[in-house]
């Protein structure tokens, strides 16, 4: 339970302690969501800089995976997922091409991406 405070960012970054916290304490993993801000919304790829309301949510998070789709993916039943942070290092912006089953709510490797990581190509 968090206290109130007068501004929402703070409350929010609250939550985020808490929720890491019980992650910790019970040696699992947490996923939440989190949105962009306006300015985001029309970006074809996000980035760390457009998250809504409270960079706390960022810096406390240990990896960060953004979702991005354009009209036009969305009617190809596509998705790209990118790496935006990992707290153990690495593969930051890595891009993944995914189809989209939203009937069973499944995300898949593209075939063209899975092709071309296995000739030794990079994400």
């Amino acid at each position: 339970r968090t206290e109130k405070k007068n501004d929402r960012r703070f409350e929010l970054s609250d939550i985020i302690v808490g929720l890491r916290n019980i992650a910790i304490e019970h040696d699992c993993v947490v996923w939440t969501a989190t949105q962009t801000n306006r300015e985001g919304f029309n970006r074809k790829v996000i980035s760390l800089d457009v998250v809504a309301e409270c960079i706390e949510k960022v810096n406390h998070a240990d990896v960060v995976i953004g979702i991005c789709q354009t009209d036009a993916e969305k009617q190809r039943g596509r998705m790209r997922l990118t790496l935006l942070k990992n707290r153990l290092g690495g593969n930051e912006l890595t891009m993944v091409d995914c189809l989209v089953n939203t009937e069973v709510q499944r995300l898949t490797q593209s075939q063209a991406q899975s092709a071309h990581l296995q000739r030794g190509g990079t994400p």
